[in-house]
């Protein structure tokens, strides 16, 4: 049995398609911002030790696919050799190249353990 320790990434995130920018806010419905907004769900997939974090939206469309073509997940690990702590944090750190700056503080959580 492996040991994931504490749970710190957003469940739900928003991201514009065009802007590549995320909010961490539901945006208000029949508005401007709802309707150029794509909403996604964390995913995490485990392989036997293997880890990989993306979000995913209702319609299957990768947060990845979105942001980079050359990302394939927002962060993976092998729980063998490194925390799912660590792997969230590398998550966190791609995320907060695209999250507004006033919704970053997310990544404090960090240095408050």
């Amino acid at each position: 049995m492996i040991d994931l320790g504490k749970f710190f990434l957003p469940t739900f995130l928003s991201i514009n398609p065009i802007s590549k920018r995320i909010t961490l806010q539901i945006s208000t419905y029949g508005t401007e911002a709802y309707e150029n907004q794509i909403d996604c769900f964390l995913q995490i997939t485990f392989m036997d030790t293997c880890l990989e974090i993306d979000y995913i939206s209702e319609d299957g469309i990768c947060l990845t696919n979105i942001i980079s073509e050359s990302l394939t997940e927002l962060a993976s690990g092998e729980l063998k050799n490194e925390s799912f702590q660590s792997i969230q944090e590398n998550a966190l750190k791609v995320l907060l190249n695209y999250i507004d700056d006033s919704q970053n503080e997310i990544l404090n959580h960090f240095d408050e353990i």
